[in-house]
């Protein structure tokens, strides 16, 4: 993962590790900042808190259906985050 210019080397060291599961078993899995915001998404939707993000996201991470009935290519789609 290339680093963010806008994060410090702590920062950005948090964020590879949260994004690589399975760090220390023989098939380690990478989650792309897609895969990683719509599961963020997804947990928002889940504990209805989805009132806190902003109204630009909502179309962009939370799923109209359920997690266990949004298809898996929905989150690897990538899209623009807003600035």
């Amino acid at each position: 993962m290339a680093r963010d210019s806008r994060l410090n080397a702590e920062s950005q060291t948090f964020l590879t590790n949260i994004m690589t599961l399975g760090k220390t078993t023989e098939l380690p899995i990478l989650l792309t900042t897609y895969e990683l915001a719509k599961l963020i998404g997804v947990i928002y939707k889940d504990t209805d808190r989805v009132d806190k993000l902003s109204v630009t996201l909502h179309s962009l991470i939370i799923p109209v259906d359920d997690y266990y009935s949004t298809a898996a290519t929905w989150f690897v789609e990538p899209f623009n985050f807003p600035p």
